[in-house]
């Protein structure tokens, strides 16, 4: 988008003044991302970032005042269910929690789906937000918001931070401890779900930002005897392979995915486990 001269000058001449991105963007009916564009080289004296500053404060409370506040909910799951380490799990891959806020982001309706039932299961709760967000050269993510601090609190009783590269980062003893064979299966259903990957010449892996979490679900694909490769890349980024021999990924079929689809590459739209099942269906058909 190409603005005229005169209003790009305009644009710049507030935000030298300390008005933020959004704030340049309502007074030019524009996007914040052009008024981002057009403005983000400019330097701030100490006056407009002391406005800047107030109006970011300003904000905050504003958006505590009206979803941080303790809404009335009662927690139905106050143990561990198959459907709250559902919702474990993903805060956990394609998920986060902060002290107010959980977020639930996939290119799977199906899965978002999931995730927004669990909420209403666990926490009686509906999304305070929804929407789509669109990529160009990538699948469009459907992204759902919570806004409650009872529900973040519950969470984050299990572990202290849901960031995966975090050295607080732990998946927590309930899950590893379980005797379930359900509950931990499902953990790991939704793992794969989020971070798995099947390529078209049948390699399955999930990597992750963290050692610690990755060595811990070692163990856990352990109590189901399925054979694993570990590995690392560039920086902190871990991950494991299955083994492909058909025996192993016949015990893998318990745990792994069911919903989600593949994002690129040649089964780019099919579902994850439709192109997993062809590859036991060859491993068979060649015995």
């Amino acid at each position: 988008m190409t603005l005229p001269l005169e209003m790009v000058r305009d644009i710049k001449n507030l935000r030298k003044k300390g008005f933020s991105y959004k704030e340049v963007a309502k007074q030019f009916e524009i996007s914040p991302a052009t008024s981002y564009k057009y403005s983000c080289h400019i330097k701030l004296s100490k006056q407009a970032k002391k406005r800047l500053n107030l109006i970011i404060k300003r904000t905050q409370l504003k958006f505590k005042r009206k979803y941080s506040c303790l809404k009335k909910i009662k927690i139905n799951h106050k143990t561990l269910t198959v459907e709250k380490v559902r919702i474990l799990s993903h805060c956990f891959w394609d998920g986060h929690i902060s002290k107010w806020t959980v977020s639930y982001g996939n290119i799977s309706k199906d899965l978002i789906e999931e995730f927004k039932g669990d909420m209403l299961e666990v926490y009686g709760v509906y999304p305070d937000k929804e929407y789509k967000l669109k990529r160009d050269s990538r699948q469009d993510i459907y992204i759902i918001n919570y806004y409650s601090k009872v529900v973040c609190d519950d969470l984050l009783r299990y572990s202290p931070s849901f960031s995966t590269s975090s050295s607080e980062a732990a998946i927590p003893q309930q899950i590893l401890n379980c005797q379930n064979r359900l509950i931990v299966k499902e953990f790991l259903r939704v793992l794969w779900e989020d971070e798995g990957s099947i390529s078209h010449n049948g390699l399955i892996r999930v990597k992750i930002k963290g050692k610690y979490i990755r060595d811990q679900l070692i163990k856990l694909h352990k109590k189901f005897a399925i054979e694993l490769s570990p590995y690392r890349e560039s920086g902190d980024n871990y991950g494991i392979y299955i083994k492909s021999n058909l025996r192993n990924l016949q015990k893998f079929d318990e745990v792994c995915f069911r919903l989600s689809s593949v994002t690129y590459g040649k089964n780019k739209g099919r579902l994850k486990y439709n192109v997993f099942r062809s590859l036991i269906d060859n491993n068979l058909s060649s015995i």
